[in-house]
């Protein structure tokens, strides 16, 4: 019974400070498929995931389509620079003001799209997210 007081103590919901925290990773699947993760630490729920930028493109397109009118944080475009080590550290950058913005905001913060984008983790089960989000 504590961990549930404590879970709803320190929600996406809460007033609490709640950040996330994130560092890239070069994945390989075969010679020809390389791609990067980013790592995301939410704290203090200490949610953990990998997310490709794919997929936070996703998260943003969703949520521009679900509130239309509302200000949702600009993504920069992908390029072909994906594992220049500065490059990463500017999209690392970029990815954190993006989800820091979120975080911010009153109405973004609390959907359920967004905590699961934060908590669900492993490749297969982000895919099987968006699906259902896309099929509701």
């Amino acid at each position: 019974m504590k961990c549930l007081k404590k879970r709803s103590e320190f929600s996406l919901q809460s007033k609490h400070n709640v950040s996330s925290f994130f560092s890239p990773k070069q994945v390989t699947k075969s010679v020809f498929k390389k791609y990067v993760v980013f790592k995301v630490l939410t704290k203090p729920l200490n949610f953990e995931v990998e997310r490709r930028y794919s997929d936070f493109l996703w998260l943003r397109n969703y949520l521009a389509r679900e509130f239309p009118g509302l200000y949702i944080p600009p993504m920069a475009p992908k390029d072909g620079k994906h594992f220049d080590e500065d490059y990463l550290n500017k999209r690392k950058e970029m990815l954190q003001a993006f989800v820091d913005d979120i975080l911010e905001h009153p109405t973004l913060r609390v959907t359920q799209v967004f905590e699961d984008f934060l908590k669900i983790a492993g490749e297969d089960a982000c895919s099987q997210l968006m699906t259902n989000y896309e099929n509701k």
